[in-house]
Formats: C-alpha cells, sequence, structure tokens
C-alpha cells in the first residue's frame, strides 16, 4: 500500500478528518445502520460546552477530530507518522442513565454505536492513501445526569499511518523565504524563537 501514499493534495489530518464524517454520515442516512443519527460533525468543542448547551444537541451526536501525530518513522526515504483519531459519541435518554448506553427499541444506545463505528473503520483505509485504521481503545468521557437528562459520552480512538510530503528544497535553501530570529523576555524569563517570512517579491 505505500505506492499510494504520495496522492494528498491537501494536508492528510483535515482529508482523513472530513473522509471519517462523510462516512459516519452516509451511513446514517442511507439507513444502513437502522437508526439515524441527527448531528455528525467534526469536533468543535461541544463537550466542552456548557451543560445547557450540551443537551440542547440533538441526540445521538457524532463529532470527528484529529487528536495529535506521534512515531516518526521514515520509509522510502519520505517522513511518515502514525494520526490518532477521536471519535465521540454522544447519547441522552428520558428514561435512565442505562438507557442512554443500551437504548431501546426506538433510540440506538451508546453501545450499538460504538460498535458499528468500530465496524466502519477498523482495518479500512477509506481509499485514502494511508494504512487501515487500527481500533486504539474506548473510554468514557461522562456517564450520568446532565441538566435533568440520562448522559452517556465516550470517546473511541482510531490511528493510521500516512506519508508526510517533503519539500523539494532543504529548508535552508528555500531563497523565497526570509530567515527571522527574534527574542523576548517577560519578567525573569527570556525566550528565543525563529521564523520564516515567504518573499514580497515572489508574490509582486
Amino acid at each position: 500500500m505505500a505506492e499510494k501514499y504520495d496522492s494528498f493534495d491537501l494536508e492528510p489530518q483535515s482529508v482523513i478528518e472530513s473522509k471519517m464524517t462523510e462516512i459516519i454520515r452516509a451511513a446514517s442516512q442511507s439507513g444502513a445502520l437502522g437508526y439515524k443519527i441527527p448531528v455528525v460533525d467534526s469536533y468543535g468543542g461541544q463537550v466542552d460546552d456548557d451543560p445547557e448547551v450540551l443537551v440542547k444537541n440533538s441526540s445521538p451526536a457524532v463529532w470527528v477530530t484529529y487528536v495529535g501525530d506521534s512515531d516518526p518513522g521514515r520509509k522510502l526515504n519520505r517522513p511518515d507518522c502514525a494520526l490518532t483519531y477521536l471519535i465521540i459519541v454522544y447519547v441522552r435518554n428520558v428514561r435512565n442513565e442505562k438507557a442512554s448506553r443500551f437504548g431501546g427499541s426506538k433510540q440506538a444506545g451508546a453501545y450499538r454505536i460504538l460498535n458499528d463505528i468500530k465496524r466502519m473503520f477498523i482495518d479500512q483505509d477509506l481509499g485514502l492513501p494511508i494504512k487501515p485504521f487500527e481500533f486504539v481503545s474506548t473510554r468514557p468521557i461522562y456517564s450520568g445526569r446532565l441538566k435533568g437528562h440520562f448522559t452517556s459520552i465516550y470517546g473511541i480512538t482510531f490511528k493510521t499511518r500516512s506519508f508526510l510530503s517533503v519539500l523539494q528544497k532543504k529548508a535552508a535553501d528555500l531563497d523565497d523565504f526570509l530567515r527571522l530570529f527574534s527574542t523576548w523576555t517577560i519578567g525573569t524569563e527570556k525566550s528565543e524563537f525563529n521564523f520564516n517570512v515567504r518573499s514580497k517579491n515572489n508574490h509582486e
């Protein structure tokens, strides 16, 4: 599969996150799951919202986010790394907290949604230039009563690997960048940083 790895036109993190969101949404809308997930979106801090704001979300809801990367390596003389994604599942039920996890005749519970998401992604590459997803873990984020609603929130983590695009020149040889260096002092702490600024001449 390595030969497919150089086909990303955009940053792999955003492409993969968007594709995962698209697949979950399509599964819900097509009826393949046997239930609807009214909210499927990229995560934007919804679980960190005030409880009164959170419970106004339609239930169930699923949010997808890129967590970070690790374990850099090199294959075929190109850098690759492990990319980690978190899918958050939010379910509330008016009956009791157990029902939010187990579900009922008219609503899917958190456990069913989590298992369906595993089936969607484990050992799948989504047609993208990545290694098939590996399941990492499922963990509870919240389980209990929230503003009068019995609520379960879980996070399910997946990992994949992808090559990163490489510069055609070494950074030191890029003539269209200006290298800047600066220092600043706050109290007794002194910090230094340097960065590249694209040359204005190349855009005139």
